[in-house]
């Protein structure tokens, strides 16, 4: 299972038999879940500073018109190419 690979990296992984389930740059995602929900939550792109996918069930997956950090916090020059390889867990009153 491939999620979000760039071109060239997708036509490899198809050669090799992989199988894309998020056809889009979805770079360097973490995935957790949340009862019955995957969330994934990948860099940048798109114009969002974090990306933000959900799955019931691994293989079909919508991605979210909104940032998952619409604003870079002051941990970071505000700018969007700063933020990549999210990590998220679910803390029991949402995700950190």
């Amino acid at each position: 299972m491939a999620l979000g690979l760039n071109s060239a990296a997708a036509s490899a992984a198809a050669a090799e038999g992989a199988r894309l389930v998020l056809d889009r740059d979805f770079p360097d995602p973490d995935v957790v879940k949340a009862g019955d929900t995957y969330h994934a939550f990948a860099t940048n792109a798109d114009g969002k500073n974090i990306q933000h996918a959900t799955s019931t069930d691994l293989v079909r997956w919508s991605v979210a018109d909104a940032d998952a950090l619409p604003a870079v916090g002051s941990w970071a020059i505000p700018e969007r190419t700063l933020v990549w390889a999210p990590e998220v867990f679910d803390n029991g009153a949402g995700f950190t």
